[in-house]
């Protein structure tokens, strides 16, 4: 919702806000929603496996799919090392280690 909140800041401010070329007001709001995606920078794990938290976005992925995955966003390589790699349960430990190690 924050980002429409400051959309409408701009258009108040500025007069218009264009997305390619054209004016926002024009568009269905819920086209413009269904256009925008949010990433939040703090990750939200289940606890689950870490296996089970990578297929929450893609039930039907392969290991291959996982691992790459994993591999582009630069988490493949601790999860290995990990006692039971991407079968080891997600806790407050593991979060905590895996955010420290991120940052």
């Amino acid at each position: 919702m924050a980002p429409f909140k400051l959309l409408a800041k701009f258009i108040c401010i500025a007069g218009q806000v264009l997305l390619d070329n054209v004016d926002i007001k024009t568009l269905q709001l819920r086209w413009l929603r269904d256009q925008i995606g949010l990433v939040n920078q703090e990750p939200a794990l289940f606890a689950t496996t870490i296996l089970e938290n990578i297929l929450y976005g893609k039930p039907d992925a392969t290991i291959a799919e996982v691992e790459a995955a994993a591999t582009a966003s630069n988490a493949h390589g601790f999860i290995s090392l990990l006692p039971n790699g991407y079968n080891t349960m997600v806790c407050l430990y593991i979060f905590f280690h895996i955010h420290v190690s991120l940052v």
